[in-house]
C-alpha cells in the first residue's frame, strides 16, 4: 500500500472457492476459513478500537434452512472475544450431538459460520454512536436470498434514510413491521384443516376449522 494510513477502519473478506469438505481433508479442520479470517483482521487489530463485527454467507443452502449469520460486539479486546466465543460454541455443538465437528456436511448445516463467504470488520469510530449497533457489518434481512444485503466499509453512511427508501421501492419490506391482525392459536387435530378466508377472494373475512373430510 501506498496511501498513508490514518483513521481508518479495518477489513477483511474470505472466500472459499472450494467445497468445506476439500479444507478439512487437506487442512483436518472445517474452521479453516474463519481461522483465516481470524489472522486477516489480527494484522489490523489496532484499527478496532471501537468494536468488531464479522459476517457469514453460507452458498445453495436448501429453501428454508439459514444462510447468513452476524456477530458484532463492543467488549474489551472484542476481535478476540468473538472468535474466542464462536470456536468454543463450535466444540460445545459437537459435544452435544448437534453437529459433527468432523463431518463439513454438519459443519455447514449447523454452525452459523460454517460458509463459503466470511467478512470481518473492525470499527474505528469516526462518528455515530459507540455501541453495537453501529459495528459493521450491517445486516438487512428477507425471505428472498436475492434481497438479504449484508454491507461493511470505512465510510460514514450519511444517506441511509435515502438507501432504505430505495430498498423499500424496490419490493424491500420497510421495517418495524406492524401487522393488521393479531395471531390466535387454534388447537385442531389431524383430521381438520384451518381455513382462512378473505372478502375479496371469498366473500368474507373469517378463520375457521373444518373436517379434512
Amino acid at each position: 500500500m501506498s496511501d498513508f494510513l490514518t483513521h481508518e477502519c479495518g477489513i477483511a473478506a474470505v472466500r472459499l472457492r472450494k467445497p468445506l469438505a476439500y479444507y478439512y481433508d487437506r487442512y483436518g479442520t472445517c474452521l479453516w476459513g474463519l481461522n483465516k479470517l481470524f489472522l486477516l483482521m489480527e494484522k489490523q487489530h489496532n484499527r478496532g478500537q471501537d468494536g468488531t463485527g464479522i459476517g457469514c454467507v453460507k452458498i445453495d443452502m436448501p429453501i428454508g434452512q439459514p444462510y447468513v449469520n452476524r456477530r458484532r460486539s463492543i467488549e474489551k479486546d472484542a476481535l478476540a472475544e468473538i472468535f474466542r466465543k464462536e470456536t468454543k460454541n463450535f466444540y460445545k455443538m459437537s459435544r452435544k450431538g448437534e453437529m459433527d465437528h468432523k463431518d463439513p456436511a454438519s459443519v455447514k448445516k449447523n454452525f452459523d459460520f460454517g460458509g463459503e463467504i466470511l467478512i470481518g470488520h473492525l470499527r474505528y469510530g469516526t462518528s455515530g454512536d459507540f455501541d453495537e449497533g453501529s459495528c459493521h457489518p450491517y445486516l438487512r434481512r428477507s425471505n428472498w436470498p436475492t434481497r438479504t444485503l449484508m454491507v461493511m466499509g470505512n465510510f460514514n453512511m450519511t444517506n441511509a434514510a435515502e438507501l432504505n427508501a430505495t430498498l423499500i421501492d424496490r419490493g424491500h419490506r420497510e421495517l418495524p413491521i406492524r401487522p393488521d391482525f393479531v395471531g390466535k392459536n387454534l388447537p385442531s387435530t389431524q383430521g381438520e384443516r384451518v381455513f382462512v378466508r378473505l372478502r375479496e377472494t371469498d366473500g368474507d373475512d373469517s378463520v375457521s376449522i373444518e373436517s379434512a373430510t
